[in-house]
């Protein structure tokens, strides 16, 4: 593959350039095609064909740009998502509340709020948890045509997948194929827009909030402005607040001050109950790193989006295994393909890709002791698997486990020194051992090995990710060891 590939204009290369300033998004030339499809689909929406005429629209007026941003930053939401953190918050975070908040009102912020998912299920979260009445829930995006889907709490039954049938029939009304959210949790929370990478906030209505979740969004941010939003996500909670990220957005603790709660739902941050307002930059001191439970859930190993197809004119019984266990896992049903998988395998299909979807699995659902366990048993029987070495040390990464996840991340490169997977959790397993040196070298290696491949090119032990997305993924993560 050509490393040096560009934009196919230099105008192409302006318009992505306004988005970065904007919103701090990255947009990587590996997704060129896919980016240049979006521009041609706004420009069209616009009526404008030339592009110059685009780059001044985008340039001299903010509907053009925010219509360009609303159309790169397409997401998927729904109600419950990540129900071990939600869990957490509900049995640690908000009796903690209690106890602080002395009978005064909290306030809770869903930063990223897309079409209003993540916002809505809190307040359902804390109406089931007696604080009606007694907490606010603000919702925020960039994108006005996500906001505008928000507030009218209209969603299909895709969006509420994953919420208990007593819950649905408690907070929504079923309308033709659309579920209506109830007027009583719809007035709990007040929408508005904002860019996390701008400068108005903190400010009045966005700060000092007892818990802020901004999930799945610095992992599409460069470096740089990941370092801004932290301090201000931190800056923005009161002394004591709690914030909690998506399992793959970039850990912060090196960015800036604050404390480290490894959670068994994953790594959240406090602001300090001492700290003072205003912004803490160029301190370069860690905060504070503390357990309160034995593990976090692995939410961060990849998810194949399809099944992989199998295409053999006369498939084994072994490959048909395979093929219904990871139409199980690709449909999220992860306690029936971790079952599933354990069956086969007992059965005699003891083959390395049953092994690797139930460690996935099983790590899944928030069972990261027995996806380790599942690891050991499988590097038993299948010892020159470079793979399940690779997903051992994600494991054990995703457990806190920096220097096991070393060492298991160098058994699979001595295995197999192409494995690009293995070299970028290496990579992260360093930094998160605190060898920013090492780190930087095998994520730069990865980087190299990921750029052979075609963008679209699934990556080997990445469970279905495509190369560019990971190039991206990379990159974020030495922008991080650089700052």
């Amino acid at each position: 593959m050509n490393t040096d590939r560009v934009w196919s204009t230099p105008l192409h290369e302006r318009v992505v350039q306004l988005v970065r300033s904007r919103t701090g998004l990255t947009v990587s030339p590996e997704m060129r095609t896919t980016v240049e499809a979006r521009i041609q689909e706004a420009m069209a929406a616009r009526s404008v064909k030339d592009l110059s005429e685009y780059v001044s629209a985008l340039s001299s007026g903010r509907d053009a740009l925010d219509d360009l941003i609303d159309r790169l930053t397409i997401g998927e939401t729904y109600f419950f998502r990540e129900p071990a953190q939600l869990e957490y918050i509900r049995t640690k975070v908000l009796p903690e509340l209690e106890r602080s908040a002395a009978g005064h009102p909290i306030r809770v912020w869903s930063a990223g709020c897309s079409s209003g998912e993540e916002a809505y299920s809190l307040a359902i979260l804390l109406r089931e948890s007696g604080w009606e009445g007694r907490a606010a829930v603000l919702g925020t995006d960039i994108s006005k045509p996500c906001l505008a889907l928000a507030r009218r709490g209209r969603f299909s039954e895709w969006s509420l997948r994953a919420v208990p049938g007593d819950i649905v029939r408690r907070y929504f009304r079923r309308v033709g194929k659309e579920y209506r959210l109830g007027r009583n949790v719809r007035e709990a929370v007040t929408f508005r827009r904002l860019n996390l990478v701008g400068g108005e906030y903190p400010a009045a209505g966005v700060a000092g909030m007892d818990l802020i979740l901004c999930r799945n969004v610095l992992i599409y941010l460069s470096g740089e402005a990941v370092a801004t939003v932290a301090q201000r996500l931190l800056d923005a909670l009161a002394p004591g607040g709690w914030l909690f990220l998506g399992a793959s957005d970039p850990p912060l603790a090196e960015l800036t001050e604050c404390e480290v709660v490894v959670t068994g739902a994953g790594v959240a941050y406090r602001r300090r109950s001492g700290a003072e307002g205003g912004s803490s930059r160029g301190r370069r001191t860690v905060g504070a790193v503390w357990s309160e439970e034995a593990a976090p859930v692995a939410a961060a190993l990849p998810v194949a989006a399809t099944p992989v197809l199998r295409t053999e004119r006369e498939p084994d019984p072994t490959v048909q295994q395979e093929f219904a266990v990871e139409s199980l896992f690709a449909a999220r049903d992860y306690a029936g393909a971790a079952e599933l998988a354990l069956r086969a395998i007992g059965a005699g299909a003891d083959a390395p890709r049953l092994w690797e979807v139930r460690i996935r699995a099983l790590a899944k659902l928030g069972s990261l002791e027995q996806a380790e366990r599942a690891c050991g048993s499988a590097i038993d029987r299948h010892r020159t698997s470079a793979e399940l070495m690779c997903l051992q040390a994600v494991v054990l990464a995703a457990a806190g486990r920096s220097d096991e996840a070393i060492g298991a991340a160098r058994r699979a490169l001595y295995l197999d020194r192409t494995l690009a997977m293995a070299h970028l959790v290496l990579g992260n397993a360093l930094l998160q051992a605190g060898d920013p040196s090492g780190a930087r070298r095998s994520l730069e290696t990865a980087e190299t090995l990921l750029q052979t491949l075609a963008p679209d090119a699934l990556v080997p032990a990445s469970d279905g990710e495509p190369a560019a997305r990971l190039v991206g993924l990379v990159r974020r993560q030495l922008d991080l060891v650089a700052a």
